[in-house]
């Protein structure tokens, strides 16, 4: 199952960058398969590419891999030296700083289009079940 996430991330995310670099699959998922070999070893969990942590970086500019390298080694950083103070973060706060970056993330235009299709069909079998049953 990760590695199918893995491949559909890595679609979707070499779709938004803007080079239009095609991102090579093979070591992508022998690096993930590595990785995760190892991470059972010291009984870690298992990861996979996660397409809203790639989309921030192509938002933020990023142009290569380095970017998630120093995400994850900024997360070991924190967990590490800064639990204590991590700890006193209130979760609402993480849950309004994870909605804001979500709706940054999103394209409410795409909502609009949703829904006014949704709207439409909604409409269409509203009418065939008065007019078929009436």
């Amino acid at each position: 199952m990760q590695s199918i996430e893995t491949l559909l991330s890595i679609e979707a995310t070499d779709k938004l960058d803007p080079s239009l670099k095609n991102s090579p699959l093979n070591r992508e998922l022998i690096a993930q398969g590595i990785g995760n070999t190892l991470l059972g070893f010291i009984g870690g969990i298992p990861a996979t590419a996660v397409i809203v942590r790639s989309s921030a970086n192509i938002v933020a500019g990023a142009v290569s891999k380095l970017s998630a390298i120093i995400h994850g080694l900024l997360l070991i950083i924190s967990v590490l030296f800064l639990s204590s103070v991590l700890n006193k973060i209130p979760l609402a706060s993480l849950a309004a700083i994870l909605l804001v970056v979500g709706c940054k993330l999103t394209n409410p235009a795409l909502y609009l289009h949703d829904f006014s299709r949704a709207i439409s069909v909604s409409a269409f079998h509203h009418n065939y079940l008065i007019n078929h049953f009436h």
